[in-house]
């Protein structure tokens, strides 16, 4: 008897636990070839209230930012994440571009979750100097995984784009992001 209430007491305790893909990261990310180790804010979530309503079907739209510093630099790195209304934000964000020939409109429609680039953008700002890099339109994708109601972890491998003021390409950006840490909503 005491064994089979062991074994029950160890499957509740580690065997139930939702959400959790089991997936982790670490505590750093890489941008622009500097490791920023993540702040005590380390992700960051802001769901709009106001639902996007493209070819009938709604979608939920959440603002997804890593925080991080390495000495006086600090890093923002924010994805702008979508994702039909009812579901997870858990999954694989795929990134439209804006070169991919169809309208984001259709690219969503095509997607039960995808990643625009208006509201994705990485930042390195240092305390000293001001904004150093503001780099737009990321390539790839992002995958977000759930592993606990106040925890997720957040995977990226690509590129920003550095534009100059009058709007020209100036370089890609790298970004490589595999963390785990608290979310803050």
């Amino acid at each position: 008897m005491k064994k089979t209430l062991l074994l029950f007491a160890a499957i509740l305790m580690f065997g139930c636990s939702s959400g959790d893909s089991g997936e982790t990261g670490g505590t750093a990310f890489w941008f622009d070839g500097i490791q920023f180790g993540l702040t005590s804010a380390a992700i960051q979530e802001t769901t709009t209230p106001i639902l996007l309503v493209v070819n009938g079907e709604s979608y939920t739209r959440s603002l997804v930012t890593v925080n991080g510093e390495y000495g006086l630099n600090n890093s923002n790195i924010t994805f702008e994440l979508l994702y039909k209304t009812g579901t997870s934000v858990e999954g694989i964000y795929p990134i439209y571009g804006e070169n991919s020939g169809i309208r984001f409109e259709d690219f969503l429609s095509d997607n039960e979750r995808a990643c625009g680039t208006t509201g994705s953008m990485g930042i390195m700002f240092s305390s000293l100097q001001g904004d150093i890099i503001h780099a737009i339109n990321p390539t790839g994708s992002v995958k977000l995984i759930r592993n606990s109601a106040t925890k997720y972890t957040v995977k990226y491998d690509g590129n920003f784009r550095l534009y100059d003021g009058e709007g020209n390409f100036v370089r890609d950006v790298p970004t490589e992001i595999n963390i785990t840490g608290i979310v803050n909503q």
